[in-house]
Order: C-alpha cells, then sequence, then structure tokens
C-alpha cells in the first residue's frame, strides 16, 4: 500500500510540475471580451480613410456647436461623444498646451486644438489629436491617431501609434 501511495504521490506531483505553466493558456483561451477591428472592404486601400472617419466622426458628435463653428469661434468645450469618448476643445491663447493635471503626463481624452500648438515633451494623448492649424509635437510625445489640417511637426522620438494625416 506505501509503494502504490508514494508512486501515486509522485507522478501527482510531476503533472502539476508540468501542468502548473499551462494554466495562464488555459484561463486566455477562456476569454471571449475581445473582438478583432472590423475591416472595411469598401475603402482598402484608401490612404486617407483613417482621416476621413475620424473627420465623420468628430463632425457628427458636434451639433450644436458645430465643429468648424468651435474652431472658428475658439471656444473651449469639455465632454463624451455619444460613444462615450472623452473630449476637450481647446483654443491657444498662448501657443503652448498644458495638461489639466500637471503632474499627470497621460491625457485621457480626444484633444482638438482650434489654433496653432506647441505640445511639450514627453506627453501621451491616448485618444488622438486634431489640430485645426499648426501642430509642434514636442520630443517624446506619443498619439494615438493625430490629424493635423495645418503644418505638423514631430520632435526626435515622438511616436504616432496608429495613423497620421495633414491636410496642408
Amino acid at each position: 500500500m506505501n509503494e502504490l501511495f508514494a508512486s501515486t504521490f509522485l507522478f501527482g506531483i510531476a503533472i502539476l510540475c508540468f501542468g502548473l505553466p499551462l494554466v495562464p493558456t488555459i484561463v486566455e483561451l477562456g476569454k471571449r471580451g475581445a473582438r478583432p477591428l472590423s475591416v472595411d472592404r469598401t475603402n482598402e486601400g484608401e490612404i486617407r480613410h483613417f482621416a476621413n472617419t475620424f473627420k465623420t466622426l468628430l463632425e457628427s458628435n458636434f451639433r450644436n456647436p458645430t465643429l468648424r463653428e468651435c474652431i472658428d469661434q475658439g471656444v473651449d468645450l469639455q465632454g463624451k461623444f455619444d460613444d462615450g469618448t472623452p473630449y476637450r476643445v481647446l483654443r491657444s491663447t498662448t501657443g503652448t498646451f498644458e495638461p489639466a493635471a500637471p503632474d499627470s503626463r497621460s491625457i485621457p481624452e480626444l484633444i482638438i486644438f482650434s489654433g496653432s500648438i506647441a505640445v511639450p515633451a514627453g506627453l501621451e494623448f491616448v485618444h488622438g489629436l486634431y489640430a485645426a492649424e499648426d501642430i509642434d509635437c514636442g520630443k517624446k510625445t506619443m498619439v494615438r491617431s493625430l490629424y493635423g489640417a495645418g503644418n505638423v511637426r514631430l520632435r526626435e522620438g515622438a511616436v504616432v501609434l496608429r495613423w497620421i494625416h495633414v491636410d496642408n
């Protein structure tokens, strides 16, 4: 009886040691929350597709005042889009952008600049940027997506994660 117990115990320990590294893989197989991005086959190969979609998203979420009115009037505005994305429209009075929380380097809103702007070094724009005029991104700035209606300057180490579009 002792020999059977010892060999079974040893076999169980071996199974546990070899099977334990597989637990995270088995857990990940069960997750179903993430879906792949949908692909719009009608615009396949169109280089301006993301920029056009982004501009349409902005225009559809600004009804009163419209996006153009916000930019022309230099309105400061903050809120959420229909899909829950937070945004801020900022007019440039000093020509430089200052985060709402000075100690934070991450900007959790989609930022819309109505005037020419210089972005300080090291900021991270989680939802992207829209610049109605010229924009100068500082060193090591990280931007998810960037739409510039004027000139765009990316300093050393600046990164655009998804796409960049410049209208001029």
